[in-house]
């Protein structure tokens, strides 16, 4: 592998940041309390072109739109989401360390799933059949609560799959010029598999949602917290992009589902 140099990197992600700026500020953003509901299953790092094609195999009956969320990585999407001090109606149900830390204290009660059952040998999550009876608990101690149940999944790492003995190949910083990824092993997977993976992942997840919303009363809405990129261009320019940031962002980052449950 042929390393660019860094200074050429900065410059390129200085570059590229300028223009996720503009692409910022010029696309639509929606809030997960647009409207009413009852229960919110965000699905991390979930594409709405994907989740398109991934409902219909489920089967999961509803109306899907397409929405864009209001960032490109997780952490800007709690702190512009959750702006208010306090939100005790809603009892959250977490997969993800970042809501704990930053926003959990905002709920009548967050249950950080990942510390009671974090899969290691996967390289670190949740796995998705894992939060159910956490679930259904919620839905006993809290039931004139709204839940906001968190999965990991689509995110990385990709479940069952052989990389290596802890199921990751973790990567080190990239200084390739073409390619624009941090720390991950998805660049080192040819375009097809890694976009086979992520499916894959997609459907295990909507596999559990399915399950889930047999527990659940009311309105229930399936979103996420923001996009991914698999390898796809940075538009108008031969940047491959893998994965998703809060500097360099595409408008695909933010392209998120926003499906209304029957």
């Amino acid at each position: 592998m042929m390393n660019a140099p860094k200074g050429f990197i900065h410059h390129r992600d200085k570059f590229l940041g300028r223009i996720s700026n503009i692409y910022n500020h010029i696309l639509p953003k929606h809030s997960i309390f647009r409207e009413d509901w009852n229960n919110m299953i965000i699905l991390d790092a979930c594409r709405y072109d994907y989740f398109k094609k991934a409902i219909k195999k489920i089967d999961i009956k509803g109306k899907l739109q397409k929405t864009f969320s209001i960032a490109s990585h997780t952490l800007p999407f709690i702190l512009n989401t959750f702006t208010k001090d306090k939100y005790d109606d809603i009892v959250c149900i977490s997969t993800n360390p970042y809501i704990d830390r930053e926003v959990g204290h905002k709920f009548h009660d967050c249950i950080p799933v990942w510390k009671d059952i974090w899969a290691t040998v996967y390289g670190g999550t949740v796995i998705p059949t894992d939060i159910i009876p956490f679930v259904l608990n919620a839905t006993i101690k809290y039931p004139n609560k709204r839940l906001l149940i968190w999965f990991v999944q689509p995110h990385s790492p990709y479940l069952f799959h052989e990389l290596n003995p802890n199921g990751v190949y973790m990567g080190r910083y990239s200084y390739e010029i073409l390619k624009i990824y941090k720390m991950f092993f998805w660049a080192y997977l040819p375009v097809s598999e890694l976009r086979r993976r992520y499916m894959d992942n997609l459907l295990l997840v909507l596999k559990t949602c399915k399950r889930v919303l047999r527990m659940l009363h009311g309105k229930t809405i399936i979103s996420s917290d923001h996009a991914e990129c698999l390898g796809h261009f940075y538009p108008f320019t031969p940047f491959r992009v893998y994965g998703h940031y809060k500097d360099v962002r595409t408008p695909s980052m933010y392209k998120v589902p926003y499906f209304i449950c029957d």
